[in-house]
């Protein structure tokens, strides 16, 4: 017993010699996880993405008429109108009504002191208590702008609020204080008003049409941006190209589409012709025999 079972040992240890090393035959998979580094870091097709916006353009207008649409109510119905009126006062102060050079040289220098001056404590109190307005500093601060254009002595101050009599109001009555006010601090002769403000039939804000074409470029940019992060990330196999892009296996052949009857193509459309074609022609047959 002793024997024999050392022989059908050696046999076994013959046979387990004999076999092939699994790890020769085996395929690795490191070829796979290459493949999806690979389709991690692949090149976008512009051409892809490009059918891919025109096959979904409908719902990209949609998708703009809607942001527009939004954006033109809400600017419309829940936006407050502003309006902005606008006094003009000259910085060089006039002496006997002529000028000298000095003059236009610190009218020039001093821009923007004047600037600092009309929108100071006491000038937009000042005006808030000539109008009667229980506004705060805060409040007329923010109501009140100043520009002084570029290699001018203009001061264009500018008041902006929703009722367009009240923003005229505003503006005229800040620039008859402010030139006071500089000719008091400064010593000199007052600052000449050009032109006083009017009432603005016209809201300077919001803009409409502005905000409308934002809303129908938003709308057309959101849905275009998600077809193209679906067309990017896309990993599904559409056809024998996918298939060796993605899974590295070449296509060795292709098998028709047998239920393709309307386009005419595919065997069963074939030969289901020809078979229908001859039922006939044996019933034509048999139907002349019977006469």
């Amino acid at each position: 017993m002793s024997d024999a079972h050392m022989n059908l040992t050696a046999q076994a240890s013959q046979q387990k010699g004999s076999l092939p090393n699994s790890s020769k035959k085996i395929p690795s998979k490191s070829g796979v996880m290459q493949k999806a580094t690979d389709d991690d870091t692949r090149e976008i097709d512009l051409l892809q993405v490009f059918r891919a916006l025109r096959a979904q353009i409908v719902w990209i207008i949609l998708a703009a008429l809607l942001g527009g649409g939004i954006a033109w109510g809400y600017t419309h119905f829940f936006c407050t109108r502003q309006y902005k009126s606008k006094s003009v006062i000259y910085l060089v102060s006039a002496s006997n009504s002529v000028l000298n050079l000095s003059d236009l040289q610190i009218g020039n220098g001093i821009a923007n002191d004047y600037a600092t001056m009309i929108k100071s404590r006491s000038v937009l109190l000042a005006v808030a208590d000539n109008l009667g307005l229980d506004y705060t500093f805060q409040q007329m601060s923010d109501i009140i702008q100043t520009e002084n254009p570029n290699n001018t002595h203009i001061m264009n101050i500018y008041a902006t609020c929703s009722d367009p009599e009240l923003a005229k109001s505003i503006a005229n009555e800040t620039a008859r204080v402010s030139i006071k006010k500089i000719s008091e601090v400064m010593e000199i002769s007052s600052p000449n008003i050009i032109d006083e403000a009017i009432v603005s039939t016209t809201p300077a804000s919001p803009n409409v049409s502005k905000n409308t074409l934002i809303g129908l470029l938003l709308g057309a940019l959101l849905v275009a941006a998600f077809v193209v992060f679906r067309c990017v990330t896309d990993r599904t196999i559409k056809n024998s190209d996918d298939l060796e892009q993605y899974c590295g296996l070449v296509t060795l052949t292709k098998v028709p589409d047998m239920n393709r009857h309307s386009s005419g193509y595919g065997y069963s459309s074939y030969y289901g012709g020809r078979s229908g074609q001859s039922t006939d022609k044996r019933s034509e047959q048999k139907g002349g025999s019977a006469r």
